[in-house]
């Protein structure tokens, strides 16, 4: 069966350098080479979420950062609301893929996991075996071309449901964050 969730990277994944160091304003994303081969990527990553697969970032970043690319850089063609899940910390990545998978509601073996660093990839190989780890080739350039041999998301057939997945799942997000901040059920309701 297809992947249910892709679940990305961000430093030289969904953009170009190390945000860590290069702040909002230095890393790649833009229309120029090399920003524009990120945008395009994640333009690809954007048209996989409208066939109903859910997106989610598993970075090590300090996530106040992650969301201001994704809140703030122009050139930022994914925003914070596309994702289904974040997990952007300094845990390990195993750890992170099992909090998504946990928090969408879905198995691990219904990720799939697209990370440049190929440490990273064995890292989840030898720790979720049953999660489906894209092979990242080297140059960013050809980052779209992998995502579509994987056939890791064919379908055959796409319903209107499967095209709205993605905002059922964050609706239901939403949901739980508020039952979890609500004091009583009646404040919850309302």
């Amino acid at each position: 069966p297809p992947c249910k969730c892709l679940v990305v990277d961000c430093d030289d994944t969904l953009w170009g350098g190390i945000l860590g160091e290069e702040g909002l304003g230095g890393i790649n994303l833009g229309e120029e080479y090399p920003g524009n081969v990120f945008k395009n990527f994640q333009r690809k990553l954007l048209s996989i979420k409208d066939r109903g697969v859910l997106l989610a970032v598993a970075s090590k970043n300090n996530e106040a950062e992650v969301i201001e690319v994704f809140e703030n850089h122009p050139d930022s063609i994914l925003k914070l609301n596309d994702f289904s899940a974040m997990q952007v910390h300094w845990n390990d990545k195993a750890t992170s893929l099992v909090k998504i998978a946990e928090e969408l509601d879905i198995s691990v073996d219904a990720l799939a996991f697209f990370d440049d660093n190929p440490v990273e990839r064995d890292w989840i190989r030898s720790q979720l075996p049953e999660v489906t780890v894209l092979d990242v080739p080297e140059s960013p350039l050809e980052y779209i071309h992998a995502l579509e041999e994987s056939s890791a998301f064919d379908q055959l057939i796409i319903t209107a449901e499967d095209r709205v997945r993605p905002q059922m799942y964050q609706e239901q997000l939403y949901r739980k964050r508020l039952e979890n901040q609500s004091i009583s059920v009646e404040a919850f309701l309302e």
